[in-house]
């Protein structure tokens, strides 16, 4: 089940002892509401992502996710809070995340000091070097909003998956033009990107000329599609059989 649903994408809010609440310094950027869904997993639920930018020098950028699941009928929730630098991998400074609803996910804090990140799960302790241009999947769905609508030079990063503090080396995003899609029933004329990578199946990107992340495919069965609060709640609930 890790697999499944960690890969997908981080999520999240910070937990009690270690918030960050909104206030009158920060400023709401991004506000998007996905739907999840696997085909090859009986998998259901939504992504609720934000940014916000505040007037901390050290991490201006703060990306927060909270995902929410239905796994054969038993939820799930993994809630992430990635605290950042505004560059163009929008590194990560610090990262909280907490799991519930069984022992997929994991609850724990890391901080990336002096080119190192730490962290505690538990009783095990995990120190391991981040180079430079390492960016998480959280902060990909943010960058791939910046990215030109050309095809010229592609983005290089390693990428880390903050839910599970893997690092995968090497990595690329390319932009691969424009392509028709469906969305609820409307044709879009969107910008595909195709991110790539050693040990990583490809995943696929589309924007909108308003620079909206309008859908994303991973592993060839996993999607995020765009969608409004109320019809991303009522798939949950649908899923948990409380519609």
């Amino acid at each position: 089940m890790r697999k499944i649903i960690l890969t997908a994408a981080a999520c999240a809010m910070l937990f009690a002892g270690a918030a960050v609440a909104a206030d009158e310094d920060e400023e709401l950027v991004t506000d998007s509401w996905y739907l999840y869904r696997s085909t090859r997993h009986d998998v259901t639920g939504y992504i609720h992502l934000t940014r916000r930018d505040t007037d901390d020098e050290h991490t201006p950028v703060v990306l927060i996710a909270d995902q929410r699941f239905v796994f054969r009928g038993r939820p799930l929730s993994l809630e992430m809070t990635l605290l950042c630098r505004d560059n163009a991998h929008l590194s990560p400074v610090r990262i909280v995340c907490r799991g519930s609803g069984g022992d997929e996910f994991g609850t724990f804090s890391a901080v990336v000091e002096d080119g190192v990140l730490k962290a505690e799960i538990g009783k095990r302790k995990i120190e391991r070097e981040m180079p430079d241009g390492t960016a998480t999947f959280l902060g990909l769905l943010e960058i791939v909003r910046r990215r030109p609508f050309d095809d010229e030079e592609p983005f290089e990063f390693h990428c880390l998956e903050a839910s599970e503090l893997n690092l995968k080396m090497d990595h690329r995003l390319d932009y691969v033009g424009e392509e028709e899609l469906s969305i609820d029933g409307r044709k879009q004329s969107l910008h595909k990107f195709k991110h790539t990578g050693a040990g990583s199946n490809p995943a696929y990107y589309w924007v909108s000329e308003q620079r909206e992340l309008v859908r994303v495919l991973l592993d060839d069965c996993k999607e995020l599609s765009l969608t409004t609060e109320e019809k991303a709640k009522q798939a949950l609930n649908k899923a948990l059989g409380l519609d």
